[in-house]
């Protein structure tokens, strides 16, 4: 795919995880173990029933040498600042815990690939929402990561409030 560092990499982009070939659904199931919400059938069930009609649920998942490496669930919707969108979590209210599923010891140098995907994808974009995650988990601190490798502005909400609240 153009744009991307190396001819090993690619993304995929899935609306549903029934499209799922067997390594990716085995890089979510694997991931459930840490939540059930990481899993396929939590995302199955919450496309088939909880997705909004104005979102558009997609599964970025990135590929290095035909092995899915990360993968980035999330909506898409139109944002107040006109002809603009904003990039989500896929989740909601109930949603108790949110974390890209990332495979075993992933460089954030991949996970800036997907991201930069992702915001070249949906341009423009007026922000990007990945909540709520467990600031102490090391996927938060990877995304961070990533997401300034990406070159895009980062507020660490968390320790904003943390810094509103003492």
């Amino acid at each position: 795919m153009s744009g991307l560092p190396s001819p090993n990499l690619s993304v995929q982009v899935y609306t549903h995880p029934d499209e799922f070939p067997a390594a990716v659904a085995a890089l979510f199931d694997h991931s459930a173990a840490q939540s059930v919400e990481f899993g396929t059938s939590w995302f199955r069930n919450f496309v088939a029933t909880v997705a909004l009609p104005d979102t558009k649920p997609s599964f970025y998942v990135l590929t290095l040498a035909d092995r899915p490496m990360a993968s980035i669930p999330l909506q898409v919707r139109r944002s107040r600042i006109p002809g603009h969108r904003k990039i989500e979590a896929l989740g909601n209210y109930y949603t108790a815990l949110y974390a890209p599923v990332l495979a075993d010891g992933l460089d954030h140098r991949l996970l800036a690939v997907l991201l930069k995907r992702i915001a070249k994808d949906h341009a423009p974009i007026a922000d990007m929402r990945f909540a709520p995650m467990d600031p102490a988990s090391s996927a938060y601190a990877l995304r961070l990561q990533a997401l300034r490798k990406a070159g895009m502005s980062v507020h660490d909400l968390v320790k904003i409030t943390q810094y509103l609240v003492k």
